[in-house]
């Protein structure tokens, strides 16, 4: 029985030994797999930094007392990103309460809305 020689995909070179062999050295194996991470570990650390700015940007509001009401384009305006939560709860009053770590966000009538630490 004849067998296909197989490359290694990362740099090439013809792969000899065992039959489910897939790179020619670790040092291959590990370049492949963390190109292999890297995309995810990219968007984590942008979607964790997004994160963090939304709360620092929340705590920058509500620093003075537990709970503030304002409007909402002064929030989208200085940077925050309210599609980035970090969980959604129901609002015993009707409607949703988006969290962004431990600072809630509720949308009150109108453009305002109103930002609250939970504790």
């Amino acid at each position: 029985m004849e067998h296909q020689k197989k490359a290694c995909p990362v740099c090439g070179s013809m792969l000899s030994g065992r039959s489910d062999k897939k790179f020619c050295d670790d040092g291959c194996r590990t370049t492949f797999n963390n190109r292999r991470w890297q995309q995810e570990s990219e968007d984590i650390r942008k979607t964790h930094a997004i994160l963090r700015r939304n709360r620092r940007i929340l705590l920058s509001y509500s620093s003075s007392s537990d709970s503030v009401r304002l409007n909402r384009e002064n929030l989208l305006a200085s940077g925050f990103r309210p599609d980035f939560v970090t969980r959604i709860a129901a609002d015993p009053a009707g409607g949703l309460i988006r969290f962004y770590y431990e600072f809630g966000l509720k949308k009150l009538s109108g453009k305002e809305v109103q930002i609250f630490r939970q504790s």
